[in-house]
């Protein structure tokens, strides 16, 4: 794979993406989606901070009006990818974006599959 270049940011694709859990990739438009959530991950996780700080200048009352208007235009001007909202939970084996499991971070056929396998350990399909 080539290199993924964005914002000024650069890093192998592989190094985000394979390192998931040691779990294969998807393939195809998954991948690329995958690809696109981690950069949006990284961004919101590097600009966490500064987020925060603004808001907590935004709204903070006793502060004078200029310093809050000041803030709050910085904030309006960052890139959108910097918020926590663009980051969409997808499942680590196939890609999609619907029906996941957020504890395991799995869509729910894949999340099945690997219950009734007993790979998944504590996890078992229910008999009775």
């Amino acid at each position: 794979m080539g290199k993924f270049s964005a914002r000024g940011l650069k890093f192998n694709i592989p190094s985000i993406v394979d390192g998931l859990f040691g779990l294969p990739t998807p393939a195809g438009r998954q991948r690329t989606w995958t690809i696109r959530d981690n950069y949006k991950r990284y961004s919101a996780a590097q600009a966490e901070p500064e987020r925060r700080a603004l808001k907590y200048i935004t709204y903070n009352t006793t502060l004078p009006m200029a310093a809050r208007v000041q803030a709050q235009m910085k904030l309006s001007g960052m890139p959108s990818n910097t918020r926590m909202t663009m980051v969409k939970n997808r499942c680590v084996m196939t890609g999609k974006g619907r029906s996941i499991l957020s504890k395991f971070k799995m869509c729910r056929f894949v999340f099945k599959e690997m219950a009734k396998r007993g790979e998944i350990p504590g996890v078992r399909r229910a008999n009775w």
